[in-house]
């Protein structure tokens, strides 16, 4: 049991030396520095780059829903007793 003791403390002893040895490694050498202004974020930026993606989503939204409108959805059908009845412009695909 001793000898377990003497071990332990041994290479507790040892282990506090070595990390006083690297302690230099690890000590600041220069104090850091505030810089004058900001590197981010880049607010302007990131809104500008916001904008055209969502834009550029928008118009090839836009452009899918005009070309999957049928022509032929708006015309006028008269019916037998000469009345005329108008459809809407989009109708519900199946």
């Amino acid at each position: 049991r001793r000898l377990m003791m003497t071990q332990a403390l041994q290479q507790m002893e040892t282990a506090r030396t070595e990390a006083n040895r690297q302690t230099r490694y690890l000590s600041m050498g220069v104090s850091p520095v505030a810089p004058d202004e900001a590197a981010y974020p880049r607010a302007l930026e990131n809104t500008a780059l916001a904008m055209l993606i969502f834009g550029g989503i928008y118009l090839m939204i836009s452009i899918t829903a005009k070309m999957e409108m049928k022509p032929s959805a708006a015309k006028i059908i008269r019916s037998r007793r000469s009345s005329s009845v108008i459809l809407p412009t989009v109708l519900p695909s199946t």
